[in-house]
């Protein structure tokens, strides 16, 4: 008799499970979703954000799921997703008050 061992299988709940059919045993398991890893049997947020290597914002890291943003500090603005550069306010705003 073949059973579809996805009913109860050891996949991480947010994959998608595969029955392996006869004479086959077993399942396969997809990978979680970009930007989550599996943790405590479940895909979970990989918060980026947390550890340097895995993002490269110079100022502010910002974790969403499923990904991270790069935002700056008061007085700059965000350049190639990632660096901050200085806004000159003389250039940017008038009248100037710097």
């Amino acid at each position: 008799v073949d059973r579809d061992g996805c009913v109860d299988s050891g996949c991480p709940l947010g994959t998608n499970c595969t029955d392996v059919s006869a004479p086959g045993t077993g399942v396969i398991c997809s990978a979680c979703p970009a930007g989550s890893e599996v943790d405590n049997g479940k895909c979970e947020d990989v918060n980026e954000c947390a550890n340097s290597t895995l993002n490269n914002c110079a100022h502010i890291c910002v974790n969403q799921a499923p990904f991270f943003q790069c935002e700056c500090r008061e007085g700059f603005r965000l350049v190639d997703e990632a660096r901050c550069e200085d806004v000159n306010e003389c250039n940017d705003f008038l009248p100037c008050h710097q």
